[in-house]
């Protein structure tokens, strides 16, 4: 597995896809650690802030059997590494957050689709809260009270080990995912664009799309794009 640590650059996402574009080969897992990041990426074109003792990692992979399914296996296995090395428990907000379980964002995930072997995924964790930071973040949550981890470059080589070594079939990301799930039968809003409707979230179709029963005639949406409030 090779690691690539930058002590900064503009996105490890773009970093990455660069090398790839260069033949960077791809047999074994391969990551960009950066410990800071200007320019960091969200999801459908927003920034993502790096915060003082932030984990900004990407990593080119396999793609999930069902390709839709990739953003939603890594924040499984993301919820699996915290609880089995740390234990420390998450939680899932569809389609890409984590929380912890005040329900405050630790972090999310950004996948996008390289070739059809490889996606290239971002993930974006707060890992220790600064007081020296002064970003002005709603709902931001931390994973970690005190640094009981030895460094963010070995945090990020343990998950990258991690992610070698332990993945999941559709089945098993869908099963697992929904028992993570922050908001299972709970009402949501759902704002996709200048479009938003409210419901009460019932799980996950076979691709990844949220299933959101909606009115009073109780029409079971699907929603393939958009954000998730809780109601």
């Amino acid at each position: 597995m090779k690691m690539t640590v930058l002590s900064e650059c503009h996105s490890t996402q773009d970093y990455l896809k660069n090398q790839l574009d260069q033949g960077l080969k791809t047999q074994e897992v391969q990551a960009v650690l950066t410990l800071l990041q200007s320019q960091g990426k969200g999801q459908r074109g927003r920034s993502w802030v790096h915060l003082k003792n932030s984990l900004a990692l990407s990593l080119a992979l396999r793609p999930n059997e069902v390709l839709s399914l990739s953003s939603l296996e890594v924040a499984v296995l993301l919820c699996m590494f915290f609880r089995e090395k740390y234990q420390r428990h998450l939680q899932l907000k569809w389609p890409n957050d984590l929380l912890n379980l005040e329900g405050k964002k630790v972090g999310g995930i950004l996948t996008e689709v390289y070739d059809k072997n490889t996606i290239v995924v971002g993930i974006g964790l707060n890992l220790l809260q600064d007081l020296s930071d002064e970003w002005d973040v709603p709902n931001l949550g931390f994973l970690f009270e005190s640094e009981d981890y030895e460094g963010i470059e070995n945090l990020a080589c343990e998950l990258a080990n991690y992610f070698e070594n332990q993945r999941l079939n559709a089945e098993e990301t869908r099963t697992n995912w929904l028992k993570l799930c922050a908001h299972l039968d709970k009402n949501v809003d759902i704002v996709d664009g200048k479009q938003s409707f409210s419901g009460i979230f019932k799980g996950i179709g076979p691709h990844g799309e949220g299933l959101v029963l909606h009115g009073e005639e109780e029409e079971l949406r699907k929603v393939f794009t958009g954000s998730l409030r809780f109601g």
